[in-house]
C-alpha cells in the first residue's frame, strides 16, 4: 500500500507533503514501510510559466482488521 501526494513548485515546497503524510500516518495508526519515491510528472520550465508537477510515493504499513 502507498500514500500518495503530488506537489506542484519548487523543491521547497515538498516540506508540507512530508508533513502532511507524517499527520495522516499518525492519525491512521500506520508507518513508513520502505523507500520514498519522487516521480517527476512534469519538468520545470521557467521560460514557458511551468512549474514541477512530483508526485510522492510513501509506501505503509498494512491497515491491521480486527
Amino acid at each position: 500500500e502507498v500514500v500518495s501526494m503530488t506537489r506542484l513548485g519548487p523543491a521547497e515546497f515538498a516540506h508540507g507533503v512530508y508533513g502532511s503524510v507524517g499527520l495522516w500516518l499518525e492519525a491512521n495508526d500506520r508507518t513508513l514501510v520502505g523507500d520514498i519515491r519522487e516521480l517527476v510528472i512534469e519538468l520545470p520550465d521557467p521560460g514557458r510559466g511551468v512549474e514541477a508537477v512530483v508526485e510522492l510515493e510513501f509506501p505503509i504499513s498494512p491497515q491491521e482488521i480486527s
